[in-house]
């Protein structure tokens, strides 16, 4: 699978299993639509082998089909199965070197947290983005610390890798100044669980091309 880091850019939506439904298809047609390029599948072990079939492999056709990136998070041994463009693994999924090896050429991302060390480590073993969070209280991870404002100062500084940021963002605390600082913008709930996707999508969009 080839890519390039120019398809790291915009909104990064984030499908967690708690959004799937009837619904998905249509929601990730409308993102897709409207120009959504990066799509990651925050699914668990148990969940993803359920859901494993004919449906969840007619979404990636659409997004490959739209020249999408998808992702899959944490389990990256499973993304050669289930055909994902690549993975998106946290500090407990094992030595991002080893699992770039392992993946080759398909797309590795890395949570890094408030934690610049990590960025360095991940940009060191080869990979090819990094995410930092919390930005903002989350629903589907209430616990995430927070950023500083001092921490997002040297964030945004960091060189090397595309960046993107995480946690509790929607239209109504991201700003054009935040959003110019990163290359993607990380999203579930302020997208998905939103009464009209596409007017949120396109209210993000408005922001980040601002």
């Amino acid at each position: 699978m080839k890519f390039s880091v120019s398809q790291l850019k915009g909104i990064h939506l984030i499908i967690d299993e708690k959004y799937w439904g009837d619904k998905t298809k249509a929601q990730i047609n409308t993102c897709i639509e409207l120009g959504v390029k990066i799509f990651q599948f925050r699914f668990s072990r148990s969940f993803l082998l359920k859901t494993g079939n004919a449906e969840l492999q007619e979404l990636l056709s659409m997004i490959k089909e739209a020249n999408g990136l998808s992702l899959l998070n944490n389990h990256w041994h499973l993304v050669e199965r289930f055909k994902f463009d690549g993975a998106h693994i946290g500090q407990s999924d094992g030595d991002p070197y080893l699992i770039k090896n392992s993946l080759k050429d398909r797309l590795l991302g890395v949570s890094c947290y408030s934690y610049l060390g990590l960025a360095e480590q991940a940009k060191n073993a080869g990979c090819d983005y990094v995410s930092f969070g919390a930005f903002a209280s989350s629903t589907t991870k209430p616990s995430a610390k927070i950023l500083s404002k001092e921490q997002m100062h040297r964030i945004k500084n960091f060189k090397g890798l595309p960046l993107a940021l995480i946690g509790g963002i929607d239209a109504t605390n991201l700003t054009s100044q935040i959003a110019s600082s990163f290359d993607m913008i990380a999203i579930s709930n302020g997208i998905l669980g939103a009464s009209d996707v596409g007017r949120a999508v396109q209210d993000i969009n408005r922001i980040i091309n601002r």
